[in-house]
């Protein structure tokens, strides 16, 4: 073969690594991107999260002082800045136990929502004040709508003023 005809090839050879080389930059983009994306998720959901149990933590305030803790959209703000509002729910399965369901939505371009559900029970006391004071059972169920396509469910078992958790649960039966 003589020299003149094999110049070609490497222009070939070169335009052959120029693609394979734009794959591993496109996939390397696509990856970084995606990986702010799901942090950003991760963010409202605890945010989300945040805001149910703080619901939880108010219907309960509001037990243990005698008021009415059936709140709708109550607007929650850190320094001015609103991130979202909860409203509360309450079940009373008996007159000693309660059923607590607390659901936040933040607000922002990805608004998240979360929902918590606590099932309470009276202990008796001497006082006229009644105080719920012991958990029976704690789940928290939430759901990312963006991404994920798995809800996560679960929740923390920490004692937390009269809030005593006695048995965690795990359920896949999270709603958005």
């Amino acid at each position: 073969m003589r020299p003149g005809n094999q110049r070609g090839i490497v222009v070939v050879l070169a335009l052959l690594v120029l693609a394979i080389l734009a794959v591993l930059m496109a996939a390397t983009l696509r990856l970084a991107t995606s990986e702010v994306t799901l942090a950003n998720n991760q963010h409202d959901h605890s945010q989300a999260r945040a805001l149910a149990e703080s619901g939880l933590e108010f219907a309960l305030a509001q037990l243990n002082g005698g008021g009415n803790p059936r709140v709708t959209n109550q607007p929650m703000d850190v320094n001015g800045l609103a991130i979202g509002s909860f409203s509360t729910v309450l079940t009373w399965a008996s007159p000693t136990n309660v059923l607590v369901v607390a659901t936040s939505m933040t607000t922002g371009p990805r608004p998240a929502r979360s929902t918590c559900r606590v099932r309470l029970h009276q202990d008796p006391v001497t006082t006229t004040k009644a105080r719920l004071g012991r958990l029976l059972h704690h789940r928290v169920c939430s759901a990312i709508p963006h991404l994920l396509a798995s809800p996560d469910c679960g929740g923390a078992g920490s004692q937390n003023g009269l809030l005593r958790v006695t048995s965690l649960s795990r359920s896949k039966n999270c709603w958005a």
